[in-house]
């Protein structure tokens, strides 16, 4: 259990502190389902970007940790366009910039470009890998197939990050530009002024669209919620850890004070022959150390396949160290030794001719 404890907090803090591909804090995101509100959408952003607080704003037809939608796409191959079935998002120019993502070739979509709408797309580096365009992807034609057939050169290449959970892997992903493609508002924001800022956008929201309540989440707490079970799960395992560690404790203590009073003539006489109180403790704890030595034998394994069988639902995982079941093992052996031996020490100390006198 400890152990376990261990190793769900280090695949936790892992999740935390791994480089997801894009800037998560100070992001707000507001959802629309008012359908007349995507005629003031133009007119709202403009007037977030009036406020000094406010960085960047974007719309979008999803975000990272909502998932993506599949489609499946004509690409340029060696000798013809073959089929490749990759996610796509929809989203605005800023949208990219807003999440502080890497474009690694090429560029970004730029108004200065009149034909970005209807021709250009963005992919990520996972895409130009899969479709074997690691070092010439711009440029490359993708074919979308919906009503009519859409041709689209790719003009950038991004940087992979996470669309969804680290229980997946990064696959291909398809950007394509739309001014505004869905009522899903990013915001990013300064943090020094936060309150004031989400007043003011709360303000503006109820001015431009006031069918329906302001309701925003931060994309930081969106995307902790994703590993909200883990999290419950790190806390069950600690709090099952600290019983098992107190129930065993018990049961060591009240094995210690049978055995040691069973032993109390035997460590009488020999205290009376000159044996000491070190040699003592020694004799009535060594056959505990032994026992406790097997069970960490046993469970060992048994947490390590354990461990092993939970970090495979994630994509992206920590390794498992040996030295955090060795550091463990001498914990219970440092536990279990200090109630034994506080047992033991507190025969061995009786006045033996008490001990013998009795018996």
């Amino acid at each position: 259990m400890i152990s376990g404890t261990i190793v769900v907090s280090r695949q936790l803090d892992f999740i935390k502190n791994q480089d997801i591909g894009f800037t998560k804090e100070n992001i707000l995101v507001i959802r629309s389902t008012d359908t007349s509100f995507k005629k003031q959408v133009r007119v709202f952003k403009n007037k977030l970007l009036m406020n000094p607080n406010i960085c960047n704003v974007s719309t979008s037809n999803t975000i990272p940790g909502g998932g993506t939608y599949m489609d499946v796409f004509l690409v340029e191959g060696e000798e013809q366009m073959e089929k490749q079935l990759m996610s796509l998002i929809f989203a605005d120019y800023n949208f990219i910039d807003l999440m502080e993502m890497k474009i690694l070739k090429g560029r970004n979509f730029s108004r200065k470009h009149g034909t970005d709408k209807e021709h250009a797309v963005i992919i990520n580096r996972m895409a130009a890998k899969k479709l074997g365009w690691k070092e010439n992807a711009i440029g490359k034609e993708i074919h979308r197939r919906s009503y009519t057939t859409q041709k689209f050169k790719v003009i950038g290449v991004v940087e992979d990050f996470n669309y969804s959970s680290l229980y997946e892997e990064i696959g291909p992903m398809v950007f394509f530009l739309e001014q505004n493609p869905e009522n899903i508002l990013t915001i990013r924001f300064n943090s020094k002024n936060k309150e004031a800022t989400l007043a003011f956008v709360e303000k503006e929201w109820k001015k431009h669209n006031p069918n329906e309540p302001f309701k925003f989440d931060y994309l930081e707490d969106s995307l902790n919620e994703l590993y909200i079970a883990d999290s419950k799960l790190q806390l069950l395992i600690g709090y099952f850890a600290l019983l098992s560690v107190f129930i065993s404790l018990l049961g060591l203590f009240g094995l210690s004070s049978f055995i040691t009073e069973q032993f109390s003539k035997d460590v009488g006489i020999r205290r009376l022959l000159g044996a000491s109180v070190k040699s003592i403790v020694y004799l009535l704890s060594g056959d505990f150390l032994k026992l406790i030595l097997i069970a960490i034998i046993i469970a060992v394994p048994i947490a390590w396949l354990a461990m092993e069988k939970w970090l495979e639902h994630f994509a992206y995982r920590i390794n498992i160290q040996l030295y955090w079941f060795v550091l463990t093992g001498i914990l219970v052996l440092f536990i279990a030794q200090v109630t034994v031996i506080f047992q033991t020490i507190k025969t061995a100390l009786t006045n033996p001719m008490d001990v013998i006198r009795y018996e």
